[in-house]
């Protein structure tokens, strides 16, 4: 199991969610790609299908047309009826192949959101629902109303789509529909707080408590699929409902095709795709990049075949190296700007000095400003930033990241620690105080250091690097790379999680 170490406040999350679900097979071959798992083979075979509707006749997914005479149809996981579905709705479909006729035994499918948009893109190309950014594509099937530019915020919509990784959800479908006070949420709960009765959903910045959910259909637990409904009060979202989703595993003797996301990593020999157990064999081979780039969160495609025991034995595999740099820009820190020197290019954010660079990329997540640069900077704002350690002290940034739709009190800082205090549990990053207590979580990823990710995108790290304090305050020092997220209580950076993550100059 991985954790997405996240900024709660920073909604453009790099944590990436498949849903996969189980195939029944004879001799099939799966094919898992972008629009979800499709069958193929020969004979009376059962596959399964997800991806958009993308016409009707009887219903159309992922080119195959499927003959829906027979459908049992639910649509949250309630028996519904084939009047309810929506060109555009992201869908699975479970089907018998019988004399070349594909045949739909079960269509279903599952909001990935519903609730009120809060912020629109003067381009038109993405809105913000839930602390969620939605990215609207020409392909994207709009229903109640014809053009982005008609809503308005308050409208409240059903999206549909698969995730787009840290960038947010790929809607293939935005409804408008009544407005209710409820909202739903779908997603991998991370940072489970069971004393407090909350957690997060990965690629979402709201903290959601369940205090108030009657009765839960099963424990909760870190990476756990899950609905949620409730309604938000001061960026806190308070469930009344929360239904577990099961992810299913392939089944063995099939063949796949697997485009995702490494999940968790132990070596290049152990790891996992998309919550899949990944085997290398001598007989694999490297199509595209090196089984060294491979690492947390890497981008990866790959092929072969399940075994007896549901491991993906590999063929061959495809390593997107573009993104799994694990050394740029390893400083960073999220918070509202307190000071602004533009003849210095300088910056004070959250009590940091922040100095800009001639060539510094500016980032506007909310796609709110056409050009923007430090002219449009506000006393307040909360910015992410990343670069590396400057001599004088602070930062040097090489990006800076708007970021509007920050949750109350969050802060995340990365950087070496100074004036270690293991028996009051403190240290330093940059002058700020960092104080751990009993809810915090300690990571130790220093044998097996995570890629960083893209600025902006969430640091993943394996529930195999869990620790504790005692152990934690053994290995730190001025030399490691220590990530914070937390809650800024006034002078001091409460952490509600650390990581040890790797040592500098290695």
């Amino acid at each position: 199991m991985n954790l997405n170490i996240f900024k709660p406040y920073n909604q453009i999350f790099k944590i990436c969610l498949v849903l996969s679900l189980l195939i029944a097979c004879d001799s099939e071959t799966i094919n898992i790609v972008e629009g979800g798992l499709e069958g193929t083979g020969t004979g009376t075979e059962k596959g399964t299908n997800v991806g958009p509707i993308s016409d009707f006749g009887s219903i159309i997914v992922n080119d195959i047309t499927y003959d829906t005479n027979q459908s049992e149809i639910f649509i949250n996981g309630e028996s519904s009826n084939f009047e309810q579905l929506s060109l555009g709705m992201q869908i699975t479909v479970d089907s018998t192949q019988e004399s070349e006729r594909d045949i739909a035994e079960q269509i279903s499918y599952q909001d990935s959101l519903r609730g009120p948009v809060l912020f629109i893109s003067p381009t038109g190309n993405s809105l913000r629902i839930a602390g969620q950014t939605i990215i609207i594509t020409e392909q994207t099937v709009l229903h109640g109303f014809e053009q982005v530019v008609e809503l308005r915020l308050g409208d409240y919509l059903r999206v549909s789509g698969p995730s787009a990784g840290a960038r947010g959800i790929q809607a293939t479908l935005l409804e408008r529909l009544p407005p209710v006070p409820e909202i739903l949420l779908t997603g991998t709960i991370v940072h489970l707080d069971a004393a407090n009765q909350t957690f997060f959903i990965s690629n979402n910045g709201l903290l959601i408590s369940y205090s108030e959910v009657q009765m839960l259909s099963a424990e909760l637990h870190n990476g756990q699929l899950v609905e949620v409904i409730g309604t938000v009060d001061k960026k806190v979202l308070q469930a009344t409902q929360i239904r577990t989703l099961d992810v299913n595993i392939l089944p063995p003797r099939t063949s796949f095709i697997l485009n995702g996301t490494v999940t968790r990593f132990v070596s290049s020999n152990d790891f996992e795709v998309e919550h899949r157990s990944i085997h290398i064999s001598p007989d694999t081979r490297v199509i595209k990049g090196s089984l060294e780039d491979v690492g947390l969160g890497s981008q990866v495609k790959v092929y072969g075949s399940v075994n007896e025991d549901g491991i993906l034995i590999l063929d061959s595999i495809s390593v997107n190296t573009v993104s799994n740099s694990s050394t740029f820009m390893p400083m960073r820190l999220s918070g509202p700007l307190d000071n602004i020197e533009l003849q210095n290019q300088n910056l004070t954010i959250f009590g940091v000095s922040v100095q800009l660079l001639p060539n510094i990329l500016f980032r506007d997540v909310s796609g709110q400003f056409e050009h923007f640069g430090p002219q449009e900077f506000r006393i307040g704002d909360v910015f992410a930033v990343a670069g590396s350690a400057n001599p004088n002290g602070g930062i040097t940034a090489e990006t800076i990241q708007y970021e509007p739709f920050a949750p109350f009190n969050h802060r995340q800082l990365q950087g070496p620690p100074t004036d270690i205090d293991g028996f009051n549990g403190t240290w330093h990053i940059f002058g700020v105080t960092v104080l751990t207590d009993d809810n915090t979580e300690f990571f130790d990823t220093l044998d097996n250091p995570p890629n960083l990710p893209p600025p902006g995108s969430p640091l993943i790290v394996s529930q195999d690097s869990i620790t504790d304090a005692t152990k934690f305050f053994a290995r730190i020092s001025p030399d490691v790379l220590v990530h914070v997220n937390g809650e800024w209580q006034g002078n001091v950076l409460l952490a509600k999680v650390v990581v040890l993550v790797y040592r500098l100059g290695e």
